[in-house]
């Protein structure tokens, strides 16, 4: 369905990635500056880029069936904290004002520059704090939720690296008698291939 695309990581990720890339590290910001309704625009921009992309990771007003599992909602926190790095220190380290705009009628505080460089600090910093800290809450509804699944495919690879050709696609690993009994299965099969066994032939000789 739309709703589901819209709030799919293949869309909010790359959405989001670009919206905070884009509207610093380019010419948006001088324009936005001298023209209100870019700067409204803007405002409308953030807004819908980082509701698309919290709501599937902290809940809210749209339920996401089949809800994501946590540690795919620690991996989008994760990869997110990519581009507010990059724009951070971008802005930290560049040697050149981006938005003259901004300073052109301002008789107070640092220069343009310096005043470029702080916020690529503030961004840096705050942004990315900001990420470690959804990502400690999430965390902590991992915790309590008492749920041990990592995903689909992950669950996968657990529980064919612990279970191997024993595993089904229906086997709960995190069931402790079917585990139990797929993995007592396991051990049955390793050590019937290993106990060496008559060929059924007079000279009784191994094979």
């Amino acid at each position: 369905t739309p709703v589901r695309f819209l709030v799919s990581a293949w869309f909010t990720v790359p959405l989001y990635s670009a919206v905070i890339v884009l509207t610093h590290l380019t010419g948006f910001q001088q324009a936005m500056a001298t023209h209100m309704w870019i700067h409204d625009a803007e405002l409308l921009l953030y807004f819908l880029s980082g509701y698309l992309l919290l709501l599937p990771l902290a809940g809210g007003e749209l339920t996401v069936e089949p809800p994501w599992p946590y540690s795919l909602r620690l991996l989008v926190l994760a990869v997110c904290m990519g581009p507010d790095t990059l724009v951070g220190v971008t802005l930290m380290m560049s040697s050149s004002v981006l938005a003259p705009a901004y300073a052109a009628s301002r008789t107070w505080g640092p220069d343009a520059l310096g005043d470029q460089n702080a916020a690529g600090v503030i961004m840096w910093v705050g942004g990315d704090g900001l990420m470690m800290l959804l990502m400690i809450i999430v965390a902590g509804q991992w915790i309590r939720s008492g749920d041990r699944s990592f995903g689909p495919w992950l669950d996968d690879v657990r529980r064919r690296a612990t279970l191997g050709e024993f595993a089904t696609d229906t086997t709960d690993i995190d069931d402790e008698q079917a585990a139990l009994d797929a993995y007592n299965a396991r051990l049955a099969e390793l050590h019937s291939r290993d106990r060496p066994h008559h060929d059924g032939g007079q000279n009784g000789e191994l094979r």
